[in-house]
């Protein structure tokens, strides 16, 4: 029991259950206290243990405990051995007031270590390829009576005078990144959105063809914008369908998916233990987001141009560290998507 021992079985004129309730009221009490000031122990102080031992001696010695043919559990803080095995049934010894014994405070005072386990930041794991993908600067706007050049049936705009300006700000946040390694597309918007940075690493970019924009079909060279400003039922479809191919002649969902994946996993196996960086596009980096989280085809489309998106692959996970990071781009929160080329 948690309030019995030897104090409680008083062989004369006594009651372990008025003791034990006695003790409970006692215990009640302290409860009640911790309730009140919400706290969580409560324990004595070691000043108030001494004067406890000093009252216990003072008052003991009026009494018949101090005799020579009494003999008690505890004198003066220590268990008293009689010889005999004691019992508290047949009376083999008496109980005296209990003593508080200095061995308690003793163990007080070993220092324990002080435990505390504060939230982990992120770490790479050992063998896993941290990739940056930027998306290229804002390109040049499209016109019906000027359609993009076509470099392998995808239009090639260059970068307009905000797209430069774009350029120079991803290079400013990144100039001090270790980075191993510098990729772009086949496609010029992404070179020139990386040359200043490449200019201040002293790196030349390589070029991963496979992550090069999603193929729009008959959509090509600008039509896409024209349709996408004016809301065309196909785009609608697209959302609903979350399907490129609704698009006349426009690269699948599956296709886009499997070229992807397949170029991410080259750059990882290329790139073990170190960090590169991606230029290439927004429906590329809306389907690596899409591949890494599981969701919906088209739930990332739209990324800001020269936005940073960040995922780390380590052993067939991909995981995802960051999504549109615009803050060297923005001055606040943006409200409204970029266009796709």
């Amino acid at each position: 029991m948690l309030v019995y021992g030897p104090n409680t079985n008083i062989v004369v004129n006594g009651s372990i259950i008025l003791f034990s309730e006695c003790a409970v009221t006692y215990i009640v009490g302290c409860l009640r206290l911790l309730l009140e000031r919400g706290e969580g122990t409560l324990d004595c102080r070691e000043e108030a243990h001494d004067a406890f031992n000093v009252d216990v001696d003072r008052t003991n010695l009026l009494t018949s405990w101090v005799k020579s043919i009494v003999h008690s559990w505890y004198e003066h803080g220590r268990v008293v051995r009689t010889g005999r095995a004691p019992s508290w049934s047949t009376g083999n010894t008496r109980n005296s007031p209990i003593r508080l014994t200095s061995g308690y405070w003793a163990g007080k005072r070993v220092s324990m270590p002080e435990v505390e386990y504060r939230q982990s930041r992120f770490s790479a794991p050992a063998g896993s390829t941290d990739i940056l993908l930027i998306r290229h600067g804002e390109s040049a706007p499209a016109r019906p009576d000027q359609p993009f050049q076509l470099v392998d049936g995808q239009g090639d705009p260059e970068l307009a005078p905000a797209g430069r300006e774009h350029a120079e700000r991803v290079a400013e946040r990144l100039a001090d990144v270790q980075l191993d390694a510098i990729y772009v597309t086949t496609l010029q918007r992404t070179a020139q959105t990386a040359a200043p940075l490449a200019a201040r690493l002293g790196l030349t970019p390589l070029v991963e063809s496979d992550l090069r924009e999603v193929h729009l079909g008959d959509w090509e060279g600008g039509l896409f914008r024209q349709k996408v400003a004016q809301n065309d039922p196909v785009i609608q479809q697209m959302h609903t369908e979350q399907r490129w191919d609704v698009i006349p002649g426009a690269e699948s969902t599956e296709a886009l998916t499997t070229r992807v994946h397949g170029a991410i996993e080259r750059l990882t196996a290329a790139h073990p233990d170190q960090r590169i960086a991606v230029f290439t596009h927004g429906g590329v980096i809306g389907q690596v987001m899409a591949i890494a989280t599981g969701s919906r085809p088209l739930a990332f489309l739209g990324a800001n141009n020269g936005s940073i998106s960040q995922i780390v692959v380590t052993g067939g996970r991909w995981i995802v560290r960051r999504f549109n990071d615009s803050a060297h781009i923005d001055d606040g929160l943006t409200k409204t998507a970029s266009a796709l080329s």
